[in-house]
């Protein structure tokens, strides 16, 4: 009887072996870095939103090649060294095949490498660092390089509102000086000439010492590199110094937020956007898009981290689908995309994992982004 015990005991536990790995065999694990603490946690929290959307949607119409999606989260914080940590754990804890990260340059650059080296697809969301990407494969960038954002924004400033002389204020991080330092070459390519270029530590609250030199010298814009929280900032101070300025900044201030903290102090300010789908199909699929959005997480608004993530999974699915699940099977499926119907408009990469952007001008009236033109980088 002990002996019939046993065995029958020993079936019942590789009957739930069996049982437990099938259920894991039907999940598609994707790693998903992205900032919840830090600086930058406004938009990993974005973000987060906009993956959980995504998934949802993909794994109530019946997943991928009859397996669910599953998304791994991981903190990087907005720092490299992070972002290593968080990487090493995906790839050798939970044995992801695809990443989805890079919100900021610091993590993106640390982690996509890392990436790479282990045949795991890194694809990059926002990350605007010009030396991300490169031949070889497996990264690869949804957003901007921030050197074509820098060049859109110079030359709209001199072309498009005939403006002679510029300032900036930028962050001491990767972004804020390539944002300032390529915004002012492409301007002075122009013709225009830069007057100042003042900075800020990360996450700093109190401005008025810059600001008061760049009034002094009175540029006739300002271009600006911040997160959305401290841009909001920035705005109220420089209306409590009685500066109208125009502000011009790059697509970190394509967030709702923004026009929430700042109020009417954000009026009249200039941002890039990812030029959208146009006409009324675009129109139509924003619309959809935002009422699910709202539905799933009520009282917020999907600002420029959700549609990239949103997109990177839709991305990720239609590239698992075209030629299967292990690193380079996505790295294959990625390369194959052809104008894929993103929020941030259609997406096809080139060799080196970039993709060609349209770039849009948007400026904010009574409290609403008006797009206002384009004016190519190239």
């Amino acid at each position: 009887m002990v002996r019939r015990g046993l065995v029958h005991s020993l079936l019942i536990l590789v009957s739930i072996g069996v049982l437990s790995t099938g259920a894991f065999a039907q999940t598609i694990r994707i790693g998903i870095e992205l900032s919840l603490t830090g600086y930058a946690a406004t938009y990993g929290e974005d973000a987060k939103r906009g993956t959980e959307l995504a998934i949802d949607e993909i794994n109530n119409a019946g997943g991928v090649n009859g397996k669910k999606l599953e998304a791994v989260y991981e903190d990087d914080g907005g720092v490299g060294k992070t972002a290593v940590s968080a990487t090493q754990k995906l790839i050798g804890g939970d044995k992801v095949s695809v990443i989805i990260g890079g919100i900021t340059s610091s993590a993106a650059l640390s982690a996509a490498p890392l990436a790479k080296e282990n045949k795991v697809v890194f694809l990059a969301s926002f990350c605007s660092h010009p030396e991300l990407t490169g031949p070889g494969g497996y990264v690869y960038r949804l957003g901007n390089n921030i050197r074509e954002e820098a060049k859109t924004a110079g030359r709209f400033a001199a072309r498009v509102l005939k403006l002679k002389k510029s300032g900036s204020l930028a962050a001491t991080s990767d972004y804020g000086r390539n944002f300032a330092k390529f915004t002012r070459d492409s301007f002075e390519e122009e013709g225009g000439t830069s007057l100042l270029a003042e900075e800020f530590a990360v996450n700093a609250n109190d401005f008025r010492s810059q600001l008061t030199k760049i009034k002094a010298k009175n540029p006739e814009i300002l271009f600006v590199a911040a997160t959305v929280k401290e841009a909001a900032q920035i705005l109220r101070q420089m209306t409590e110094l009685r500066m109208k300025i125009p502000v011009y900044s790059s697509s970190m201030f394509d967030d709702p937020l923004l026009v929430k903290l700042a109020g009417e102090s954000a009026e009249n300010v200039y941002y890039i956007r990812v030029g959208r789908v146009p006409g009324e199909e675009g129109k139509k699929k924003e619309k959809i898009f935002n009422k699910k959005f709202k539905d799933k997480f009520p009282g917020k608004e999907p600002a420029i981290c959700a549609v990239y993530y949103y997109d990177g999974i839709g991305l990720i699915f239609t590239a698992i689908k075209l030629a299967g699940e292990t690193g380079p099977d996505i790295d294959r499926g990625m390369r194959k995309i052809r104008d894929y119907p993103g929020l941030t408009g259609n997406i096809t990469f080139n060799e080196i994992g970039d993709r060609d952007i349209k770039n849009v001008t948007m400026k904010i009236e009574k409290g609403k982004p008006v797009e206002i033109g384009s004016t190519s980088s190239n």
